[in-house]
């Protein structure tokens, strides 16, 4: 018997009233992690994690 794999991308997009830059680029490698630990805690992947430059 053989087995199924599905995969069910999602694309979350967050953004700040007005687009105003508050997240400090000091702090965004952090936020990734955190994010990137929430979603592996729900047992799922990250792909990539993208912000302004």
């Amino acid at each position: 018997m053989g087995s199924t794999f599905f995969s069910l991308p999602y694309q979350i997009v967050f953004s700040t009233k007005d687009r105003h830059p508050l997240i400090q680029p000091g702090l965004r490698p952090r936020l990734h992690e955190y994010l990137g630990g929430t979603l592996r805690g729900l047992g799922g992947v990250a792909e990539g994690a993208h912000g302004p430059k």
